[in-house]
């Protein structure tokens, strides 16, 4: 593996001069930024030294930089966090939405010291808690077997005997994207089917004076014309690519 991060996560009330953002904190290292692979637009991540000494300092996502700053730079900015004055040192680039709609720019990240000492509180066992592991895997490794061997060793650490349950869910990001990617795809291709019948209707409506002209489209793309004048040719472009969307289609018109 090359890093591991642990975090731990919270809603919270971000306050900033006169106004306040309801946002996600979370209390990570900059592992957890290499792990995402996220780098950020503008400041710096954390050092030895925030993460040591539990320092009031946070990187923000562009989501809250706008909600709290709008075109003002947040950099060196105070704003609060569940009453704690924290230091803005850095801006995230911009992610977007995740596979189930989340916007992952609404975030604010902190040291994970700071999260456990100054915003979490509670008692000492619950200050060594972690939520969760961001693990980003070396170039070239499986990462089925890099997931195998993380269950194994969390079932050793959680004790868990033989046949029962895992305690715990593992989510392997590259698959999550893949399927969203392929989601992606097919409504690409469903918009543009939209798209074509939509212009095919326009084409037909315009009953524009020309020779007869009959396309019907099925492959191997047979064409019968006695001319093509540009609105031919717009007849043949659009029914092409209503057959690459899987919409055969039949498009005619005549002399008015």
């Amino acid at each position: 593996m090359q890093v591991a991060a642990p975090s731990s996560r919270t809603g919270a009330q971000v306050v900033a001069g006169n106004t306040n953002w309801s946002t996600s904190i979370f209390g990570t290292t900059n592992d957890y930024l290499e792990a995402r692979e996220w780098a950020l637009s503008d400041g710096r991540v954390f050092d030895a030294a925030d993460i040591q000494g539990s320092a009031k300092v946070a990187i923000i996502g562009q989501t809250v930089a706008r909600e709290l700053f709008g075109d003002v730079d947040p950099l060196d900015q105070v704003i609060r966090v569940k009453k704690i004055p924290v230091t803005v040192i850095g801006v995230l680039s911009k992610k977007g939405q995740n596979s189930m709609g989340q916007d992952q720019d609404d975030v604010v990240i902190v040291p994970i010291s700071t999260y456990r000492n100054r915003i979490q509180g509670g008692t000492g066992g619950k200050l060594k808690r972690i939520g969760s592991i961001s693990v980003k895997v070396r170039e070239g490794q499986s990462m089925k077997v890099a997931e195998d061997n993380i269950k194994e060793l969390l079932r050793q650490r959680f004790k868990v005997q033989p046949g029962a349950d895992d305690p715990f869910a593992i989510r392997n990001l590259t698959e999550i994207l893949q399927a969203q990617e392929a989601s992606s795809r097919i409504m690409t291709l469903l918009l543009a089917a939209v798209a074509v019948t939509s212009v095919s209707a326009a084409v037909l409506a315009s009953r524009r004076t020309e020779r007869s002209v009959a396309v019907t489209i099925s492959p191997p793309w047979l064409i019968s014309t006695t001319t093509q004048s540009a609105s031919c040719r717009s007849c043949i472009a659009t029914a092409r690519l209503a057959h690459s969307c899987g919409r055969p289609i039949r498009l005619a018109s005549s002399r008015t």
